[in-house]
């Protein structure tokens, strides 16, 4: 299972990534949605783990309500191996309305590192559900 999650992860890094790629600057709206902040996602894509996690939360001590910030903050925090704050993190971004599948595909891996099988499986079959399509998805059913 560690090298599907270390795939997942990349994968989802390089999305995490490409769609933070749009903004520049500090946090703004687009569409209703905040954006990340560009630099925290560079860090973030090249695997610089502390720095990502360094400007994920000065971005969230500015507004605490950026959803998109609270997922590539868990994210960094999985890299680094502190699942707890993984999933706290996620929990965030979730309360605050983000439904997206990788999210709920990392979370489902990160319940699933911390033996929590039902919240790892219910996780997991909303990422199934909201992205049907992805391989990732498919990969973990089969």
């Amino acid at each position: 299972m560690s090298q599907v999650r270390t795939t997942i992860s990349i994968l989802a890094a390089a999305l995490l990534i490409f769609s933070s790629a749009m903004a520049s600057g500090p946090p703004a709206r687009t569409a209703d949605k905040l954006v990340c902040d560009v630099a925290a996602d560079i860090a973030l894509e090249a695997q610089d783990y502390p720095t990502a996690i360094d400007l994920h939360r000065k971005l969230l001590r500015l507004g605490n309500d950026n959803a998109l910030a609270h997922y590539h903050l868990g994210f960094a925090y999985g890299m680094t191996g502190n699942v707890s704050k993984e999933i706290s993190e996620y929990r965030t971004a979730i309360s605050l309305g983000l439904n997206v599948w990788d999210l709920f595909l990392n979370l489902g891996l990160a319940y699933y590192d911390q033996r929590d099988l039902p919240g790892a499986t219910a996780a997991l079959g909303t990422a199934v559900l909201l992205g049907p399509e992805h391989a990732e998805t498919f990969l973990i059913w089969r």
